[in-house]
């Protein structure tokens, strides 16, 4: 028994990650600026974030469901952190009366929905389409991951020794706390948990007070498994997943105090009242549940603001968020072409700058192992540019001559995204060459070589001094010099390698010569660009 409740844990927390990141990858490929427009606009005020929590929690039952979910959004950039914490407020409020309603269950539909978009997502050939079943079947993998690891460890519960230990424990608060709040941990589900309270406290072996300590505990063991769960996340998805593992135990440093002096002091407090209200036990509970709830979402409202930006400070932001942020391009920005095109060509040579600093990494003994957070940031922030491209263009604002300026940061563009993939293949080149001794010789004089030329290509994107255009297209030319050290280098070094070594070795050179050209010809593109007066 125990041992398939480790495997079952196991399996559904593999099938929970793998889910997560699905539903983060396609959530990428589907959210452009129209969908942030619409997430901004539902969730603008604090209330209106709340409302949403609370209906999505009780069509999904799950409260960690709901705020991996919006961890997924966050590291898709389809939600901001300030948009998710009402959010994640109205669903810790509403789970209350997903007690009320707990007969209602939504197991078979997840399974159908698994089965169904895996089917459409293997065999439909749209690719449009495949990006909305890939993003189904993320979310319903991620409910089975946390489905698969609640089913196979609750009969746990049915095991002698967890009931004589829950039973032992009566009268004994902190014994209940934690053995409350391990259980939540263990079948993930503190409504779960509450459920057992219920029937034990219904059939006499609990007191009111301990399922008080058990609702208490339960909701503190849930915060726990979210901390697990969100061990792998950093950045603004961490700080999503840190609002909710607090949120708990906020609302615990509330209640434990008011519960020791109701009990021990005899003063009528929370417990009081709740009896006050019903005599029916899981009226009882719900209401405890909620309120628990409705205290720190309360204390948090006031204070959203502050809790953000101490969330950003103990989990800044993450190297791919700091490398995807745009630095010139904001929303509306069609309100003025002429400015939408110059934000536009400033956030290209942004981009550059980014290209430059992957390029570094061709420098760092172990720089590819931070080339997919680059990869990442790249990527994200090409999206941006490519969303206002299409922006600008749609606005129906445009001259001819606006026309014709947008044409060039396409063009631009293009050229930016074949330099930035040539230099990630290249890290690739470099670490399979560095096993050679001799190799690494050549990656040395590559690197020093392809270093002047991109230096020389970003003065003339920043600078914009004829001089400097004039020096990158000698440097960049078929017979330049750029070239010349690169073919220098490799006739040097190829005698001295066998037969595989010469041909990763060729293979590289070549690289090198592409991604020479490729600066030149991004050079070329931006000069274009250049107004009269610069020209």
């Amino acid at each position: 028994m125990i041992e398939l409740a480790i495997v079952s844990f196991l399996a559904g927390l593999g099938l929970f990650f793998v889910g997560l990141q699905t539903l983060t990858d396609y959530l990428k490929i589907l959210t452009n600026k129209k969908v942030r427009e619409l997430i901004i606009r539902f969730t603008k005020t604090a209330a209106q974030g709340i409302f949403l929590g609370g209906l999505l929690v009780s069509v999904t039952q799950s409260l960690s469901a709901l705020v991996f979910t919006l961890i997924g959004m966050a590291r898709a950039k389809a939600i901001e952190v300030k948009q998710a914490l009402p959010i994640i407020i109205g669903g810790n409020i509403f789970a209350g009366f997903i007690i009320f309603l707990i007969s209602f269950d939504i197991k078979v539909v997840i399974l159908l929905v698994l089965g169904l978009s895996a089917i459409l997502f293997t065999s439909v050939k749209s690719k449009k389409y495949t990006n909305y079943f890939g993003l189904i079947f993320g979310l319903a993998l991620l409910f089975f991951g946390l489905f698969t690891m609640q089913t196979g460890v609750s009969p746990l519960i049915e095991m002698p020794w967890m009931q004589e230990a829950l039973i032992g424990s009566q009268g004994k608060y902190i014994a209940v706390f934690i053995i409350s709040a391990l259980i939540s941990l263990i079948i993930h589900s503190a409504m779960a948990t509450i459920i057992i309270g219920l029937a034990l406290t219904n059939s006499g072996l609990l007191s009111f007070q301990d399922a008080m300590m058990l609702v208490y505990g339960a909701n503190v063991g849930s915060s726990v498994l979210t901390f697990i769960l969100s061990a792998k996340i950093t950045g603004k998805s961490k700080q999503v997943a840190m609002f909710q593992g607090f949120y708990n135990f906020l609302g615990a440093l509330v209640v434990i105090p008011l519960f020791i002096l109701e009990t021990y002091r005899g003063i009528p407090l929370l417990g009081a009242f709740i009896q006050s209200v019903s005599a029916n036990m899981a009226v009882q509970l719900a209401l405890l549940f909620t309120i628990f709830n409705i205290i720190p979402g309360f204390l948090l409202l006031a204070i959203l603001p502050f809790i953000s930006r101490l969330l950003s400070r103990f989990w800044p932001e993450s190297l791919e968020e700091k490398l995807a942020a745009p630095k010139f391009i904001y929303n509306n920005i069609t309100s003025d072409s002429e400015s939408a095109l110059l934000l536009l060509k400033l956030e290209q040579a942004n981009l550059l700058n980014l290209i430059s600093a992957t390029f570094e990494l061709l420098r760092q003994k172990e720089g590819h192992l931070k080339m997919a957070s680059y990869m990442e940031g790249y990527q994200s922030l090409k999206t941006t540019i490519n969303e206002t491209i299409t922006e600008i263009s749609s606005s129906g604002r445009l001259i001819f001559e606006q026309y014709e300026t947008l044409n060039q940061s396409i063009t631009i563009q293009s050229k930016l995204n074949a330099l930035f993939e040539n230099i990630v293949a290249l890290s690739e080149n470099y670490r399979v060459l560095s096993k050679a001794g001799h190799g690494k010789q050549f990656i040395n004089s590559s690197i020093e070589a392809l270093d002047i030329i991109l230096m020389t290509l970003l003065d003339v994107v920043n600078l914009k001094e004829n001089e400097d255009a004039d020096l990158l297209h000698v440097m960049t030319s078929e017979a330049g010099n750029g070239i010349k050290i690169v073919r220098k280098a490799y006739l040097s070094h190829e005698k001295k390698l066998d037969a595989d070594e010469k041909l990763n070795l060729l293979e590289t050179m070549n690289r090198c010569e592409r991604i020479i050209l490729s600066m030149g010809e991004v050079g070329q593109a931006f000069v274009k660009c250049m107004d009269e007066r610069i020209r």
